[in-house]
């Protein structure tokens, strides 16, 4: 955390230190109890966020505790919160309590533990973690969408400047058998004079019409272009082992003054956003389908794709299945210019229990596989030039996967990573990724003379 929520002693060294922020998920439900020996329950209890300082883990367990987070609208603590930052240096240049602000926000949750539904509406909590106290006007935020809660939750800070600009995440709705839900931002004000979350709005970005249990994530194209990714699908109850509504992995461009809606209509198709589902890429850069157009552009190879996917909003990705639905579940993870992400697969059978999982690695600004097989070739597969076919995604085996993480080093070459993850099953996950092919080399020097 930053150096402000902490005093500067020996534990925190100029106010630095760690902090663990846990949620009860399904557990901690609502009941009173009788706290003071009168027979009378006058203390209600309910689910939580804990946040624990664990920078020193030998000290003192009773100063350890910051805070327990809870609110009557909170519901079950499902959604994973984010630190959400202000970091301004003061007239000397160092950082202090007075420029610098460091939050904790957060979603509600289900509060119908049966089939993890919601009787509100969707609601933002925003936690000052300086003052220990909820954001005035952030107690919560009530975000208009009927019968819903809210998802895991992103903040970015789009120009580097420490500031973040904004903070994204779903919503989800409806019922396990019919789910709703929409992206949604809270633009923050980054004026350093002013508090981060004055005058915050909700609002939409995209409006699928599909439940958004993953948190977002983000990346900055060539072009300028600041796109967010975010796939569809929930899997919080056991009605959601056989779900088949139809899921879907979004990549759209963030609007100007980040405000408006990239999709006002409702379902996985929109006019503004092109439908990548059954492109296929192959090696030599061509693409099937060869009547496939966009703008009623024809386009043929993956050049003129990239080219004319400048002119849409971005693009969307129809999952495989829908008996039952394959669903995105976790957060993506963008190495260099290949988008990394994990679907799930329930296997519909109450004595199978555990379901498929795959990867996915796509060109993040088309949604399509990329021409040099970031997972490798289909040597089954070819065009009618023997080119071999770009494979969009591989199979991980039974289980769920759990959040992905990339390293890179250790001989892999400046154009591979390793993909990790741990299944549910317990399995560890290792697969090696292939970026587009990077140049190397001296772009410039400065000639020395030897004195």
């Amino acid at each position: 955390m930053g150096p402000q929520i902490f005093p500067d002693d020996a534990d925190h060294p100029h106010g630095w230190g760690t902090v663990l922020v846990m949620g009860m998920r399904f557990g901690g439900g609502t009941f009173s109890v009788d706290t003071d020996g009168d027979s009378v329950k006058e203390t209600q209890m309910r689910s939580a966020y804990v946040v624990l300082d664990i920078t020193n883990p030998e000290a003192d367990p009773k100063g350890r505790l910051i805070a327990e987070i809870t609110d009557a609208d909170l519901g079950f603590t499902t959604s994973r919160p984010t630190v959400v930052k202000s970091v301004v240096p003061g007239a000397a240049g160092l950082f202090s309590n007075a420029t610098s602000h460091w939050y904790l926000a957060f979603g509600n949750g289900p509060d119908v533990l049966s089939d993890a539904t919601s009787t509100q509406t969707a609601k933002f909590f925003a936690y000052d973690l300086n003052n220990r106290e909820f954001v005035t006007g952030i107690q919560p935020l009530d975000l208009g969408d009927a019968n819903s809660f809210v998802g895991n939750v992103s903040a970015r800070d789009w120009n580097l400047d420490y500031i973040d600009d904004a903070v994204y995440f779903g919503t989800v709705g409806g019922t396990p058998a019919s789910a709703t839900g929409n992206l949604k931002r809270v633009k923050l004000d980054t004026d350093p004079n002013n508090d981060l979350f004055n005058g915050a709005t909700g609002s939409n970005l995209l409006t699928p019409g599909l439940p958004i249990q993953a948190a977002p994530s983000f990346g900055l194209d060539s072009n300028g272009n600041r796109w967010v990714h975010v796939g569809t699908g929930r899997f919080l109850a056991p009605a959601d082992n056989v779900s088949t509504q139809r899921q879907a992995f979004y990549g759209v461009k963030e609007l100007a003054g980040l405000s408006g809606t990239v999709n006002s209509g409702t379902g996985t198709g929109s006019s503004n956003l092109q439908d990548v589902t059954d492109v296929q890429i192959f090696e030599d850069g061509s693409l099937l389908p060869s009547s496939y157009t966009v703008n009623s552009t024809s386009v043929s190879t993956y050049t003129e794709l990239r080219q004319e996917m400048e002119n849409k909003a971005g693009w969307v990705r129809l999952m495989d299945s829908v008996s039952p639905s394959e669903r995105v579940l976790n957060q993506s993870l963008l190495f260099r210019t290949v988008l990394l992400f994990t679907s799930y697969l329930p296997s519909g059978n109450a004595c199978l229990p555990e379901g498929t999982s795959r990867l996915y690695a796509l060109d993040f600004r088309t949604g399509t596989a990329l021409p040099h097989g970031a997972l490798g070739l289909d040597s089954n597969t070819t065009n009618t030039n023997g080119s071999k076919l770009a494979s969009p995604f591989k199979d991980m085996g039974q289980g769920m996967a759990a959040d992905l993480a990339i390293h890179q080093g250790d001989g892999l070459g400046g154009d591979k990573g390793r993909v990790i993850t741990q299944s549910s099953t317990g399995a560890i996950f290792d697969e090696t990724v292939t970026s587009e092919p990077v140049d190397s080399g001296r772009r410039s020097w400065r000639q020395l003379e030897f004195w």
